[in-house]
């Protein structure tokens, strides 16, 4: 309870040296956030990439590699499956081929982008933590 504690008050100090009154914002986040039947909803949505991230994480530390790029490749996959499902779709391609596509090229976004570190660590033994 202590760190949550911490990092709320942290949290509003920052907000309140930007001129934000911290317990308006806070109060804003849970009525917005929680208590709102949408707000469930965005909040699930918005936090299921991230605990998979996480998830990307923990397999990563119990292998002894560190991987500060999740987010990124993440975005990039993110970016890319959103930029190619609508050609696809105009392009008469039916829904759900249109899905396992833009999800493919999203995977293969993510594995590109994580594969020099990647091969920089296995060929030259250079730090993940730097080429990242």
């Amino acid at each position: 309870m202590l760190p949550i504690g911490l990092a709320l008050s942290m949290a509003g100090l920052l907000l309140w040296l930007m001129g934000v009154d911290p317990l308006a914002y806070y109060g804003f986040i849970l009525r917005k956030g929680l208590l709102a039947p949408s707000g469930w909803q965005a909040s699930l949505t918005r936090i299921g990439p991230l605990l998979l991230i996480a998830a990307s994480l923990m397999v990563a530390f119990s292998a002894g590699l560190w991987n500060l790029g999740g987010d990124g490749q993440f975005m990039l996959g993110a970016v890319l499956a959103s930029a190619i499902a609508p050609a696809l779709l105009s392009h008469g391609v039916p829904l759900s081929i249109t899905l396992f596509l833009a999800l493919l090229a999203g995977a293969l976004a993510g594995v590109l982008w994580g594969l020099l570190p990647a091969a920089l660590k296995i060929w030259r033994n250079i730090n993940e933590i730097i080429t990242k």
